[in-house]
């Protein structure tokens, strides 16, 4: 709990639960990319005449801590809703594409994460 905070300056982590389980974790150290796609045009001599930019599957990856030691790691496949842009309202559904095992010496036990925002809830 901060000493002062005049809640124009977002900060933390967030905490997800992740499916099937229902077993909570921080997320902290979380990036998400919108991604896109290009098609370029070109003039006879090489010079960029247009282009088209399209949205494409917005992916993203994070370290997620877990509760306890008994807490199962999530696998490709589950699911969490993820808070974007420190806006509550602005959430998305996830699922895990990729899973990875950290451990470091006097730190809590965490996973690495890869995952691709849903499409449709």
């Amino acid at each position: 709990m901060p000493t002062y905070n005049d809640f124009t300056v977002p900060y933390g982590a967030q905490v997800v639960t992740v499916y099937p389980g229902g077993s909570s974790f921080v997320a902290e150290n979380v990036t998400v990319t919108d991604a896109s796609t290009q098609i370029e045009r070109y003039t006879e001599l090489g010079i960029p005449a247009s282009q088209v930019i399209i949205p494409t599957f917005s992916k993203g990856s994070g370290t997620f801590q877990l509760a306890t030691s008994q807490t199962s790691v999530p696998t490709i496949g589950s699911t969490f809703t993820l808070v974007r842009n420190g806006t509550p309202t602005a959430t998305v559904g996830c699922v895990v594409t990729d899973v990875g095992e950290v451990e470091n010496q006097k730190d809590a036990r965490k996973v690495t994460l890869g995952f691709r925002v849903r499409v449709a809830s």
